[in-house]
């Protein structure tokens, strides 16, 4: 007597083609959707960042009554605020790490195909947090402009003399954020 053998189980290779076919048709319609996504993800994120590292610095100068300062750069004050940010203890309140100065935080930004600038008065390159009782430096109140794929994730986080930070927002619900100065668009 023979023994039957019984068809393996499992799918045809015309069901597993199909099925992958499908599943690329709708990766395909998802991709742009995700991409804006993770656009608007990093532009607000960006935002956040910078208003924790502000009110870091704020704080932290007058928790330790010393001077602190912000900077662009990953090892040194270079400036490149596209690499990070550098939050640290800066005795000779000059925006440059050397001698004593301590980091107290160091950061590399999350941007995606964005850029990111920083206008200070006075064409300086770093903020100063003063300890309490003393002046605030000059120059240290600006504006982060951050420049995404497209003008709808453009952000812009400015900062007063006081240490006080402003957000830019979408204020007439066009899907872009307007300028904490002016009204009209974020320059990019």
């Amino acid at each position: 007597m023979k023994k039957l053998i019984k068809p393996a189980g499992g799918f045809t290779l015309f069901e597993v083609l199909v099925t992958i076919a499908v599943l690329a048709v709708i990766a395909l319609l998802a991709a742009p959707a995700f991409q804006s996504w993770l656009a608007r993800l990093d532009a607000n994120l960006f935002q956040r960042q910078m208003i924790l590292l502000i009110n870091e610095g704020s704080s932290q100068a007058a928790l330790a009554r010393q001077p602190h300062s912000l900077c662009g750069g990953v090892d040194d004050c270079s400036g490149d605020w596209q690499a990070g940010v550098i939050l640290f203890i800066d005795q000779g309140t000059r925006g440059v790490i050397d001698g004593d100065d301590r980091i107290v935080r160091q950061i590399v930004l999350t941007k995606r195909a964005a850029s990111l600038t920083w206008r200070g008065s006075l064409g300086q390159n770093y903020i100063n947090f003063m300890r309490p009782g003393s002046a605030s430096r000059l120059g240290s109140n600006g504006t982060f402009t951050y420049c995404g794929s497209g003008a709808e994730y453009h952000r812009q986080v400015s900062l007063n003399r006081n240490g006080t930070a402003r957000l830019s927002v979408d204020g007439n619900g066009d899907g872009r954020h307007e300028p904490v100065v002016t009204g009209a668009s974020i320059p990019c």
